[in-house]
C-alpha cells in the first residue's frame, strides 16, 4: 500500500461512472480513474448526493 497524499492540482480525473442503488436512487455511489501527474493510477469512490463525503472546494471543482 502506497502512504500517498494527492491534492486536486496533483492528479487528472480519467473516467467516471455513477452507479445507483437497486431500490432507491439515494443510494449511489461514484467511482472515478484518477491518474497522478508522476504516473499513479488509482480509484476514489465517494457517495453521490446526501452521503457524499464533505470535500474541499478545490476537490468539488476537480471532480465536476
Amino acid at each position: 500500500m502506497l502512504k500517498l497524499k494527492l491534492h486536486p492540482e496533483d492528479f487528472d480525473v480519467d473516467e467516471m461512472r455513477r452507479f445507483e442503488g437497486m431500490s432507491s436512487t439515494d443510494d449511489s455511489s461514484v467511482l472515478y480513474a484518477i491518474s497522478s501527474k508522476n504516473g499513479i493510477k488509482g480509484l476514489l469512490v465517494d457517495a453521490y448526493g446526501v452521503y457524499a463525503e464533505n470535500i474541499s472546494e478545490a476537490m468539488r471543482k476537480k471532480l465536476r
